[in-house]
């Protein structure tokens, strides 16, 4: 009978540790289960930092892409001036070569249209001197003086 009741008794035991382990068992499946569907504060805190971040970088490309863009807007603004410049630049000194050929070219046509002048009045002065050796006066023609 000692046999029958040890035996009866380890029965029990090995129920009792098989419930006892079954509990464990779904206990430890319910906080897996849990851990792996629920959301902690740490995880909650690790999503919002980092998509804080990420919004920061955003802005900060944002910021600098539009800044890149208006001063190159005005960098073409300016090269933009300073090439018409040049080209104003250009035209201004082609003047200027073309007023400097004129006043070259006129002064010499002015200087060759002077020439026969000059002549002929050297040749009225001569002739006016040569009259005024002869007693000829040249503001009264035909009239001597003897």
């Amino acid at each position: 009978m000692q046999d029958i009741t040890t035996e009866v008794e380890t029965k029990a035991e090995t129920e009792t540790e098989i419930e006892t382990k079954t509990e464990t068992e779904t206990e430890i499946e319910t906080k897996t289960e849990s851990k792996q569907t629920g959301v902690t504060l740490g995880t909650l805190s690790i999503s919002i930092i980092s998509m804080s971040i990420i919004l920061i970088l955003a802005l900060i490309k944002i910021y600098l892409s539009n800044k890149i863009y208006y001063e190159s807007r005005y960098v073409n603004l300016i090269e933009a001036e300073v090439e018409a410049l040049k080209e104003e630049n250009n035209i201004l000194q082609l003047n200027v070569e073309q007023l400097k050929y004129k006043s070259k070219v006129t002064d010499t046509i002015f200087s060759m249209d002077e020439m026969p002048q000059m002549t002929q009045q050297a040749s009225q002065q001569t002739t006016t001197n040569q009259n005024n050796n002869k007693g000829i006066d040249p503001r009264k023609e035909g009239s001597y003086d003897d």
